[in-house]
């Protein structure tokens, strides 16, 4: 949705200064072709991380921004400045760069990282829901 905003706002813009009509759609083009590089590639590099994506492996820049993501998803849980970057470049509302931040970076490389699960391990198992109707439950006092 906020891609989709965004290029409705950049094709208002366009339009607004763009008074020849000529060269119009190049240059809507080149530009939008800017405003969703970072969305496309946040995006495919997220979907990389599972294991049953199909498509061309992942590239050197992406496995690295994978690593660098999942620390600083780490220290999120910590840190309420690098959580705060995070859903800023999450919701589009900040530039991807603010992860690279000094303050940032120092927290999510120094913030113990725990691997998480691979995405396909299947979950744990469920109780028996009949064993569950049998328990009695206690009452809140």
């Amino acid at each position: 949705m906020t891609v989709a905003v965004l290029t409705a706002h950049l094709l208002a813009d366009i339009l607004d200064r763009h008074r020849a009509r000529s060269g119009l759609a190049r240059h809507y083009h080149r530009r939008l072709s800017r405003l969703h590089d970072t969305p496309w590639n946040l995006a495919t590099t997220a979907d990389l991380a599972f294991p049953t994506t199909e498509g061309p492996p992942p590239t050197a820049s992406q496995r690295i921004l994978a690593r660098h993501l999942d620390h600083v998803l780490a220290a999120g849980t910590r840190h309420r400045h690098t959580q705060a970057a995070f859903l800023g470049v999450l919701t589009m509302t900040s530039h991807p760069v603010a992860l690279l931040t000094p303050r940032v970076a120092l927290s999510a490389t120094t913030t113990r990282h725990r691997a998480l699960a691979p995405a396909d391990t299947p979950p744990p198992p469920t109780p028996d829901p009949q064993a569950v109707r049998g328990r009695r439950r206690k009452r809140l006092t």
